[in-house]
């Protein structure tokens, strides 16, 4: 799957959560800045004899979220209706007491339906069915000019708000895609960060020796990507692609492992704040995260009867990578952008289905390409309680895209637009995406609403429609796959 690919599957529908961007690197919130509490207005004017002892507020503190998600096939009611019953809870426990600060967090997931259910093999079931993971996890603190930090970590890159060419550092929750929460959608990594700050400078470096690949569905899971492909395929009419997808049990397997001191991501970014204007220049030495296909060895014969379970290797080999960002405020108006380029980096080409008279096998190669790619975003608030985003995307392959699987640098689109009412109590959101000028890669549109009940607790109701498109692209194979959705979540 190529960086456009993954651009267009990280759509989310902002109603059901905020884009982090503009608050710290880490999504830390202003948590060691408690209040006094009440009656700390008082203080200093109650009677002589009445003195109260006054308590400093703990440097710790606790919270986290439970929610519920649920979602509909609604093009297939007859045969698949549940499409998700997801239920979340997440306990997070924070420290912050001088320059000294830590997180820890964790998340479990449960859905009774893929744990139940027959309908998919056993990696999709053990992929949906359950997680239970750390999120963020680390330790920090500032001496001077310097922050320091050590552990699992979300670093926003870039200035996009949708489509992002330069954000790199973290892998991404790409299990269902155009409905996952903007807080969800990065997942932290394991790293070591230094942090300098000189007036309006502020100077980053990063070392990752974790590899964290992400979450993606699996070959024939709800958003796999195999069926659609060999569906695609040029394969003689004797090869029946379906009756060997129902036969064998498919899964992914990582080529590289997620921990090897060799593998070690290096990142770099140097960044300049001004008055209504912020500047960024990015370095990094990167694994690619979402890989390519590789071929299995060994390489079974894919209409030999006996064949009942296949890995498909992914190969993320490590490549350089640069990049710049910027924005820019002119009253109501934000203008964004960026540039990035990739060298060295591995894409599939050709069909991943090789065959002869009497069989048929995997073969997937891969080339290296120089890939450079622009962004242009706008944002406008110029209207009462509405925010208006387009982001604009565009890649050159240096050395042309004569047999690429996937659209390498085909142009991208997004719109998001935002209204809130009812004494901002219901926000209402509509997104939609899309890859090539004619759309002709597939486009997605998503709608939501979503009303606060109380403090803390909001429910939302949601649709998504897919549509693949007329050529090859990253929504292949998602021709019955609109769902009508809900989330329940309380933030405590």
């Amino acid at each position: 799957m190529s960086a456009l690919s993954a651009a267009l599957l990280a759509l989310v529908p902002p109603a059901l959560a905020q884009d982090d961007r503009g608050e710290d690197d880490r999504g830390e919130d202003d948590w060691g800045e408690d209040d006094w509490g009440e009656g700390g207005d008082e203080l200093g004017f109650a009677d002589a004899g009445a003195i109260e002892e006054v308590t400093a507020p703990s440097p710790w503190s606790i919270g986290g979220f439970l929610r519920s998600q649920e979602a509909l096939w609604v093009e297939r009611l007859d045969s698949e209706p549940l499409g998700l019953a997801r239920q979340t809870g997440e306990l997070s426990l924070r420290y912050s007491q001088g320059s000294l600060r830590a997180v820890a967090t964790i998340r479990g997931e449960v859905d009774p339906y893929y744990l139940s259910t027959d309908r998919y093999e056993p990696a999709t079931r053990e992929n949906y069915g359950w997680l239970l993971q750390p999120r963020e996890l680390w330790v920090g603190g500032a001496f001077g000019a310097l922050d320091i930090s050590a552990g699992r970590q979300v670093v926003t890159w870039g200035e996009g708000l949708i489509i992002s060419p330069v954000d790199r550092v973290n892998a991404r929750d790409l299990r269902d895609p155009g409905v996952t929460e903007f807080s969800d959608l990065r997942l932290p990594v394991t790293m070591l960060r230094l942090q300098a700050f000189l007036g309006s400078h502020r100077l980053e470096l990063m070392a990752v020796p974790e590899s964290d690949f992400g979450l993606r569905s699996d070959p024939e899971g709800p958003y796999g990507y195999i069926p659609g492909v060999a569906a695609e395929a040029e394969v003689p009419e004797f090869i029946d692609i379906d009756a060997i997808l129902e036969r064998v049990d498919t899964s992914y397997v990582d080529l590289q492992s997620r921990w090897d001191l060799k593998q070690t991501q290096a990142f770099a970014r140097w960044s300049w704040r001004g008055p209504g204007v912020d500047l960024a220049v990015y370095g990094a030495r990167v694994l690619d995260k979402q890989g390519v296909f590789a071929t299995p060895d060994p390489n079974p014969d894919l209409l030999d009867p006996e064949l009942t379970e296949l890995a498909i290797p992914l190969d993320h080999q490590p490549y350089w990578f640069a990049g710049l960002s910027g924005s820019a405020v002119a009253g109501s108006l934000v203008i964004r952008w960026e540039g990035a380029g990739e060298f060295g980096r591995r894409y599939n080409i050709g069909d991943l289905v090789a065959t002869t008279s009497t069989g048929a096998s995997i073969y997937a190669l891969s080339t290296e390409k120089t890939v450079y790619t622009g962004m242009l975003g706008l944002g406008y608030t110029g209207i009462k309680r509405t925010r208006i985003d387009a982001e604009l995307s565009k890649g050159l392959v240096v050395d042309g895209t004569a047999n690429l699987l996937f659209p390498v640098g085909a142009a991208q689109y997004a719109l998001r637009v935002s209204h809130s009412l009812l004494r901002e109590r219901l926000e209402l959101s509509a997104l939609g995406g899309g890859i090539g000028w004619g759309l002709e890669y597939g486009w997605l549109v998503t709608g939501t609403g979503t009303y606060e009940l109380a403090d803390g607790l909001h429910a939302g109701l949601g649709y998504v429609t897919y549509h693949p498109g007329e050529e090859l692209g990253p929504l292949v194979g998602f021709d019955t796959h609109d769902r009508l959705f809900t989330t329940v979540r309380w933030d405590f």
